[in-house]
């Protein structure tokens, strides 16, 4: 999640983050394949236009990028009497929520601690 309005930190990163993550992503699936990546969708709310881009694996949503457009060097839907908030939606809070929320686990299942590292070392080293 990015503003396009940024002076401290270059937009352009957002697109760098997502590049580095749909590789790693893309090395750690079980059958190794490039990410599909969906049209871009805007959306308005009552603060700002945002656009957003997601990258899926088997029809799973792996990554998602939001570009606010407007948004400075700020938490987007914050709390405005704090630096580096914009009260303004998007709410990124929610927005994040909405994302991660979809990767629960089932009750009582693990992961063995260190599993996914083991396995982007594998892939990273062929």
């Amino acid at each position: 999640m990015h503003g396009d309005h940024d002076s401290a930190v270059n937009p352009l990163n957002a697109d760098q983050i997502i590049e580095q993550f749909r590789e790693v992503a893309q090395a750690v699936t079980t059958a190794p394949a490039p990410l599909a990546e969906s049209a871009e969708r805007r959306v308005t709310t009552s603060g700002r236009t945002y656009r957003q881009r997601d990258y899926l694996s088997e029809n799973r949503v792996l990554l998602r990028k939001i570009i606010v457009e407007g948004l400075g060097h700020a938490w987007s839907g914050g709390d405005a009497r704090h630096a580096f908030n914009d009260a303004a939606e998007p709410d990124a809070s929610q927005l994040i929520w909405e994302f991660v929320s979809e990767f629960r686990r089932s009750p009582g299942q693990r992961v063995p601690a260190g599993a996914w590292w083991s396995q982007l070392l594998r892939a990273v080293r062929g």
